[in-house]
């Protein structure tokens, strides 16, 4: 079978079957990166830089 009608009988296939809702991959990112312990809703972020111009001490 060539790759076109591979191609033509997975577009068939999806049509009489829809794939139920898959996760996106950012959904993916998020689980995995839940898993390794990080926790995104509690991110801390960095403090803000200052915009004065600060001179280094000597």
């Amino acid at each position: 079978m060539g790759r076109k009608a591979k191609l033509k009988k997975l577009r068939r296939e999806l049509k009489t079957n829809p794939a139920t809702e898959k996760q996106s991959p950012s959904t993916q990112f998020v689980e995995q990166l839940n898993k390794l312990g990080y926790q995104l809703k509690e991110i801390q972020r960095s403090p803000e830089v200052p915009k004065q111009n600060i001179e280094p001490q000597l």
